[in-house]
């Protein structure tokens, strides 16, 4: 948007400010727990963490009873879902002064678990409302392929459009084939072999120009039970 300044009585043009992209902070982490007697699972604070960064945790459990789940103080639920086979679910807050140095998910029931850390630095995100659309958790129960995971629709341009997803597992078979067009952010294995456990992904996609973003197709071919979620974060106004 043009702006002027008035001078010696003229409006003349003072230049725009650029508007800075997302922008990570650090690497996103993972943690998991694969104990069947705790319910808890821990994650470190991506490295450089600071005050005004905008964190996401993004959890996924196998096994049944799961939500709610309780976060960290100050964050906030966007949704989560509980196929009693696959758990997922997505929290956000940002940061006051001295961050933690791990974040911590707890369920209400006792099985194998990941969590996933994804930070944006300050001044990169909106604040005031940084997501660009929250789409519905759900899940497919036992689908094959391909599983069609709903969209969002963007309203900025620039912001990124984030699909994840959690499925139950119990060997290398069991997994999930994201979409070849979005790029993966991290990736929490809880699998146990043997026993089960399961995979949490978390992929993205920057859009340019805002507007209905229209599902992605993963792939199931165990048809194992699975969760998912789309949302998107909008960069800074």
């Amino acid at each position: 948007m043009s702006v002027h300044t008035l001078r010696r009585g003229l409006w003349v043009p003072k230049a725009s400010v650029a508007v800075p992209d997302l922008a990570l902070r650090g690497t996103p982490t993972t943690g998991i727990d694969t104990s069947t007697s705790t319910n808890t699972v821990t994650v470190n604070a991506p490295t450089g963490l600071a005050e005004g960064d905008l964190v996401y945790l993004i959890g996924g459990a196998n096994g049944n009873n799961h939500d709610p789940a309780t976060w960290p103080s100050g964050f906030d639920l966007l949704d989560e879902y509980d196929t009693r086979g696959s758990y997922i679910g997505v929290a956000r807050d940002i940061m006051g002064a001295s961050p933690p140095s791990t974040f911590q998910m707890q369920t209400s029931g006792n099985q194998r678990m990941g969590l996933i850390c994804v930070a944006f630095q300050k001044d990169s995100f909106n604040s005031t409302t940084p997501e660009d659309d929250t789409g519905v958790a759900g899940s497919d129960l036992n689908a094959t392929d391909p599983i069609p995971v709903p969209g969002i629709t963007t309203n900025v341009n620039g912001s990124w459009f984030l699909q994840v997803a959690s499925v139950q597992s119990s060997s290398s078979t069991h997994v999930l084939g994201p979409p070849g067009a979005m790029t993966e952010l991290a990736t929490a294995d809880y699998r146990v072999s043997g026993n089960w456990g399961g995979v949490l992904y978390a992929y993205y996609e920057k859009r340019d120009t805002a507007g209905a973003t229209g599902s992605r197709d993963w792939q199931n071919d165990q048809g194992r039970p699975h969760a998912y979620m789309p949302f998107g974060v909008r960069q800074a106004a």
